[in-house]
């Protein structure tokens, strides 16, 4: 319900005594009767009345005694009109604020100009707050500035307007300004400050401002507790987070929520659900926010018992499910696969968004539903709600999947219309559901039109072509690209030197080698691997071998990649110490690993050494894999041991031309 404004109807002169008489009157302000047109002739006739008192000289109006005026309060005395002349405008900018009108806020602004020598500190404010609330930050700043005296309302205000339109570096700027005029906070103007902290991720001036309310008494209000817990939560001081929280004697619902949702975003999930319980211990009742954080924790959690018990205890407390905390049941359901459940909550909301839509489109992608996702998208489009990037991101990933290439051109033309194409998430699944359908054309295109400098994209378009065996394309594309001006990723490296490794490019393959070291990223286990793999098949292996030994830590995958390289290269027995020495360091082998060292001990004839292998694999479970058992019926037959291939051979699940 909205709050009463209370106005003067209207102001006129008596004809027969020449004195001022006052109309009262009081009007909601979502019912305001005057039109755009006459708002302002309104405020002329009404504010005659006391223009022509100060001609008078008149120092006040005299009222009724039972009359009512503003905010419900008794006058039985009369009214300054100074003073009541720079309420009736404050009255009239906070009608601009409700309509969002800059145009009639800067008409009563004139006025206040034209007809007042100087505007007093309560409608300073107002004007500030006016053009603050309309979104004119500029001016905003400007009356600001001009304000002879301001309060600690006024700094409030202008700080607020800063706050609520992301203006980070001018908040600490005006807080600094603050600090010099010695104008301390107050329990209203504290918790924005931290705000701004909190946002700018700076721990220091967080502290400073904590320093304050301990010294202004104000660390015991439990708003700015609360400010302070999500404060130094956000500056990754969880600990201090921790110790604000526990010196509050009585928490409230936001000082719980402001501490449960420290702990979720740090990744503390389960001591998160248990602040939850602790919560529910001390009577506090939860509101959607809190819910909102404790069913963010059950998701990453994927824990679908506890998931479940929140969802018991939102029925029993909330007579409607809140659209974020509907949310947040349907993502917290979707990761622990039950989406059934998510499309139930789905269902049964009264009010759904877009986030509500894409977090059912996305639930059903992430568990395999691709065509229950695709279905919820058009059902979308009916219901006339615009998509997000996300959720374009979302129907794509599940046509990529389904390879469903005609309905994937519609969802592309909805990108147009909705104007995403500039989207790098969205192109980069543009990109990967025409590469997967085999339309690398169609890829290349959405690629030309995004830009030149997304290191997302430029990694998916070379991901499309080398997976598709479009390794020279793959190349080309990175020709025309300036390498050293793009934030590249090691999967943009690792793609890259694939496309090398394919097409036998060293050259390529060393300058891409030298961006690496350029951007730090080596030594990174992917990158590592991808340029051990692209010089084994360059030939190179004495920069492959130098390459393993540079890595600060080796997996199966660059062990793997280290003796397939030596075996291409004709090294079969340094593959077999690869081998031996792999052992000896405790890494697992696994099928690509006995594939490999399997074929190198056919072309040593190792025979002894192939059949202490071959119990290895027996050992491990990866007899019944193709590819092994293929590489063991060749090491048997190449050691003239037909007997023991025919065995092999007769085990195969799958007899292919290969075996």
């Amino acid at each position: 319900m909205a709050t009463a404004t209370w106005v003067p109807i209207s102001c006129t002169f008596n004809p027969v005594t020449d004195k001022p008489r006052l109309y009262h009157g009081s009007v909601q302000v979502h019912h305001f009767p005057f039109s755009n047109l006459n708002f302002i002739n309104h405020i002329d006739s009404s504010l005659g009345c006391f223009r022509k008192c100060k001609q008078q000289k008149l120092k006040t109006l005299v009222t009724k005694d039972d009359c009512t005026f503003f905010e419900n309060e008794q006058v039985n005395h009369g009214i300054d009109i100074e003073q009541f002349e720079s309420i009736y405008y404050a009255s009239m900018l906070q009608e601009c604020v409700r309509r969002k009108s800059v145009r009639e806020g800067k008409q009563i602004h004139a006025q206040v100009i034209k007809y007042l020598e100087e505007a007093d500190v309560f409608l300073g404010t107002s004007l500030l707050n006016m053009y603050a609330k309309c979104g004119s930050l500029v001016d905003a700043r400007q009356v600001f500035d001009k304000m002879p005296e301001r309060s600690i309302v006024s700094w409030t205000a202008m700080l607020t307007a800063y706050i609520q339109n992301g203006y980070w570096e001018d908040s600490l700027k005006l807080m600094g300004s603050m600090h010099d005029a010695d104008i301390m906070p107050d329990q209203f103007t504290l918790p924005s400050l931290l705000r701004v902290c909190a946002s700018m991720r700076d721990p220091i001036q967080g502290k400073m401002l904590h320093g304050m309310a301990i010294k202004t008494g104000f660390v015991s209000d439990v708003y700015v507790d609360s400010a302070l817990v999500d404060m130094y939560a956000k500056c990754n001081l969880l600990m201090d987070a921790r110790r604000v929280f526990d010196k509050i004697s009585e928490p409230n619902v936001v000082s719980w929520t402001a501490i449960i949702r420290s702990y979720v975003q740090n990744k503390y999930h389960e001591e998160a659900i248990n602040l939850f319980s602790q919560m529910q211990w001390s009577c506090t009742r939860a509101d959607a926010f809190t819910l909102n954080s404790v069913l963010t924790a059950c998701a990453n959690l994927e824990d679908l018992q506890k998931g479940k018990q929140v969802h018991v205890y939102i029925i029993k407390s909330l007579p409607d499910i809140n659209v974020w905390v509907g949310n947040a049941l349907i993502t917290m359901y979707s990761k622990s696969g039950e989406t059934e459940y998510a499309f139930k909550v789905f269902e049964r909301m009264s009010k759904r968004n877009v986030v509500s839509w894409t977090a059912m489109i996305a639930g059903y992608g992430q568990n395999g539903c691709n065509e229950e996702a695709v279905e919820l998208f058009k059902e979308m489009h009916f219901a006339n709600v615009k998509p997000n990037s996300f959720t374009f991101d979302s129907v794509l990933a599940a046509c990529f999947s389904l390879k469903y290439l005609r309905f994937g051109k519609q969802v592309h033309a909805q990108v147009w219309k909705n104007g995403l194409t500039s989207d790098s998430f969205v192109e980069s699944a543009l990109v990967n559901l025409y590469a997967k359908c085999g339309h690398m054309e169609d890829a290349h295109n959405v690629f030309d039109q995004g830009p030149k400098n997304d290191a997302v994209l430029l990694s998916t378009v070379i991901t499309g072509y080398v997976e598709y065996g479009y390794d020279t394309e793959a190349l080309n594309v990175l020709n025309k690209m300036r390498l050293s001006l793009m934030n590249i990723t090691h999967l943009n490296f690792s793609s890259i030197l694939k496309a090398c490794a394919c097409v036998g490019s060293l050259n390529r393959g060393k300058e891409i080698h030298a961006q690496a070291l350029k951007t730090g990223l080596d030594l990174h286990l992917f990158v590592g691997t991808s340029l051990i793999d692209m010089y084994s098949k360059c030939g190179n292996i004495d920069d492959a071998l130098k390459m393993f030994n540079e890595m600060p830590a080796q997996n199966i995958v660059s062990w793997n990649a280290m003796i397939a390289g030596c075996i291409r290269n004709g090294l079969c027995k340094q593959a077999l110490n690869f081998f031996r020495q792999m052992q000896i360091e405790g890494i697992k082998p696994d099928e690509f690993t006995f594939a490999s060292i399997l074929g190198a001990c056919a072309s040593l004839a190792a025979f002894e050494l192939g059949k202490q292998v071959h119990v290895c694999v027996i050992k491990g479970g990866y007899e019944s894999d193709g590819p092994v058992q293929n590489t063991i019926d060749i090491m048997y037959a190449k050691v003239r041991f037909i007997h023991n291939s025919y065995k092999m051979f007769d085990k195969l699940p799958e007899q292919n031309v290969v075996s």
